[in-house]
């Protein structure tokens, strides 16, 4: 039994403590405190510390806290786009977790959304020094507007290139002691994402429908798809395109 998590690599924007506890205060929100519970049956401390004083910690009802700790993962998995950077702000500003922005040292696609495959390496670190449990990466991929060619195809080689740099850094971290046991994409074919867009594409598979009009639905394999069936192949050996 796993749990997962939509995954969210942070750095500090400067090294101004400030900004550093603003980093480490925006992960535990939105990372340990989910794999926390998961791998240790239990919520980290500042977290449990702050709701207390909101009063909005969850009632444990006799047993509970019990039952967390017997059924813990055997594994954590988690799925990873991004990553952000933290700033510190005044707790006095309306927002929920104000203070994150985009990393100016990164590269964004038209979605808004970093583009880090050394984040993902620093992800897997962090994670398996902090719970030493396996783990499975879930989701990975890049949402792009995409149209067919006049030869029925999608010449997605910046597809091919997201994910080759990303396997790339979870073969590292592999090299360093991480135990990654799976690797997934998002997705085999083009799907509704998150947004309810059909625009954003992140399929090996391109589905012919748009955001309203279903079209004839025909699938037509993009250039990527014959590349990731001889990664899958070699185990991730070979990742040349």
């Amino acid at each position: 039994m796993g749990g997962m998590v939509t995954y969210l690599t942070t750095y500090p924007a400067t090294c101004k403590p400030e900004d550093v506890l603003a980093n480490q205060q925006v992960k535990e929100l939105f990372n340990d405190l989910y794999f926390d519970v998961y791998a240790k049956g239990e919520y980290p401390a500042s977290i449990t510390h702050k709701l207390t004083n909101k009063n909005i910690m969850p009632v444990f009802e006799k047993g509970h806290v019990e039952l967390l700790k017997e059924n813990t993962v055997d594994y954590l998995t988690f799925s990873y786009y991004q990553s952000k950077v933290v700033k510190y702000t005044d707790e006095s500003e309306k927002s929920i977790i104000p203070g994150i922005t985009t990393n100016p040292y990164l590269k964004i696609n038209e979605w808004g959304w970093a583009i880090d495959p050394i984040g993902l390496r620093i992800a897997l670190n962090d994670i398996y020094a902090r719970y030493k449990t396996p783990i499975f990466i879930t989701e990975n991929g890049i949402g792009v507007q995409e149209e067919l060619n006049e030869n029925y195809t999608v010449e997605d080689d910046y597809r091919m290139e997201y994910l080759k740099q990303h396997i790339e850094q979870m073969k590292l971290s592999m090299e360093e002691g991480v135990e990654v046991i799976g690797y997934l994409t998002w997705g085999s074919t083009d799907i509704l994402s998150s947004q309810g867009e059909m625009k954003k594409r992140y399929g090996f598979i391109y589905v012919n429908r748009d955001e309203t009009d279903l079209k004839d639905l025909k699938r037509y394999r993009k250039k990527s798809f014959e590349w990731f069936k001889k990664v899958i192949a070699t185990n991730g050996k070979d990742l040349e395109y």
